[in-house]
């Protein structure tokens, strides 16, 4: 076992071996999905022995746990710091759409992994509450965001719960879409809806 550790017991050569693994495994699944997303095949796919996987992570599940977490950090975590600083709705949600939906374009597989995780998790439950935080971390960016809007006098058009699930629900809905079919003219249309609808949230301390 190294002596010489860093962040988390992990030394900084640790934890450029341990990214490389996770990376591996979300390319892996996006490849062959996470029922066939072995041990061995993620290893093979990261270049290094089984062993490494192991001594990182202990066994396939808590792999897969901390797949969940890298996927979350990719996912999530620009939009987060981009979206810090912004008040007003209109602006956020315009910034935060930008983002996410420029996300699945530059990176069609790690949505697919984590489509595949979401799905593989609905049956497996030790996987399930690792999957679920990535929905839940999308979910506080919104609520977040939203409570501070209302402390500035922004009044929503319905409940903060019911609108944060409304969102995420139809970004995930575009983003298979996507993933299936590419940019067809009924997603171009559903896209451009999707952007006026978030635009009309919130109604501005003004009106």
């Amino acid at each position: 076992m190294p002596e010489d550790r860093a962040l988390g017991g992990v030394t900084k050569k640790g934890e450029r071996v341990a990214v490389g693994i996770l990376d591996a495994a979300i390319e892996t699944i996006a490849d062959v999905g996470v029922g066939s997303a072995s041990l061995q095949r993620i290893a093979d796919a990261a270049e290094v022995d089984k062993r490494a996987l192991q001594y990182y992570f202990g066994d396939r599940d808590g792999l897969l746990a901390a797949v969940a977490q890298r996927v979350s950090e990719r996912l999530v975590g620009e939009a987060e710091e981009a979206l810090a600083d912004i008040v007003d709705p209109g602006e956020g949600f315009r910034v935060g759409f930008e983002l996410l939906w420029g996300n699945v374009i530059a990176s069609p597989r790690l949505h697919g992994a984590y489509l595949d995780l979401l799905a593989a998790s609905i049956t497996h439950p030790a996987l399930r509450e690792h999957v679920v935080a990535v929905r839940d971390r999308y979910d506080h960016m919104i609520q977040e965001r939203a409570t501070i809007a209302e402390g500035e006098g922004y009044v929503w058009t319905m409940p903060k719960e019911t609108m944060s699930a409304m969102v995420l629900a139809t970004l995930q809905g575009l983003t298979l879409d996507y993933l299936q079919r590419g940019y067809t003219p009924q997603l171009e249309g559903a896209l451009e809806t999707y952007r006026s609808w978030l635009e009309g949230l919130a109604e501005s301390p003004s009106r």
